[in-house]
């Protein structure tokens, strides 16, 4: 493992311009029951894009405790706060890890104020069946950039 893992505690951001879209919506997902948590596959079309570029969604999975912690604190399923969504590939310059095994430092992280899917039907679900979430890695010489 390198440099580049995650989550991170989120405390000092630098403010970008960027433009994002969340395609989201209610749908069908395949559910698979892996040794860390289960992992839900959308069977239709989740999208993020950003500056014009579009990343498919290619899995999903929950934790009780969010991953990132912002300014020294870890929400929690019922906050729905800060919810993470990551995409293989290039997105923002925090760049980081799968937060699971292998650890792989080829994922790039967008931390989000507030949630992107819909917050009450998933809540029972996550409190119940949510990942345990890793601890906060060390940021090393990376930064993190902001929107707005």
């Amino acid at each position: 493992m390198g440099e580049q893992q995650s989550p991170i505690n989120v405390r000092r951001a630098v403010k970008v311009s960027v433009d994002f879209a969340v395609g989201w919506h209610e749908g069908r997902f395949e559910v698979e029951h892996e040794s860390h948590g289960v992992r839900f596959r959308p069977l239709g079309s989740h999208w993020v894009k950003l500056d014009g570029e579009r990343f498919e969604l290619a899995n999903v999975h929950f934790h009780r405790l969010s991953e990132h912690w912002v300014s020294g604190r870890r929400g929690v399923a019922d906050h729905a706060r800060p919810a993470g969504v990551a995409a293989r590939g290039r997105l923002l310059p925090l760049r980081g890890s799968l937060t699971t095994p292998d650890f792989g430092e080829n994922v790039s992280w967008v931390v989000m104020r507030d949630p992107v899917a819909p917050r009450d039907p998933l809540r029972g679900f996550v409190l119940a069946h949510g990942d345990q979430a890793r601890d906060p890695q060390p940021l090393h010489r990376r930064f993190v950039p902001a929107s707005g």
